[in-house]
């Protein structure tokens, strides 16, 4: 059973390239509109074009009810809309190795 959380309101959260080609990168975080949380993804909302590539993983910031939460994942699915202005996307979980979590709190 996936478990859902959804929001009248999109949740704000930020989100960055965490690591390509198993190389840690330090890049800039870009703010995101969170729109859907499941126990496997995330939907999220974006004017930025992001790839779909199995060698990047994405970190990615939120904060519910004054929890921070980190998720890291790969962006397995993207659809352009409002004529081009905003993406929506979707980051599918990838399990932490050191620790074998999907988010850290």
């Amino acid at each position: 059973m996936i478990n859902a959380v959804f929001s009248e309101e999109p949740l704000i959260g930020y989100i960055c390239i965490h690591e390509v080609n198993s190389k840690l990168i330090n890049s800039k975080a870009s703010m995101i509109r969170v729109i859907a949380l499941t126990n496997q993804s995330m939907i999220f909302l974006s004017p930025l074009k992001f790839p779909l590539s199995e060698t990047v993983i994405y970190q990615a910031k939120i904060k519910i009810s004054q929890t921070d939460i980190e998720l890291f994942g790969l962006i397995t699915a993207s659809i352009n809309s409002n004529k081009g202005k905003t993406n929506h996307y979707e980051l599918t979980y990838k399990q932490n190795k050191e620790n074998d979590r999907i988010v850290n709190m």
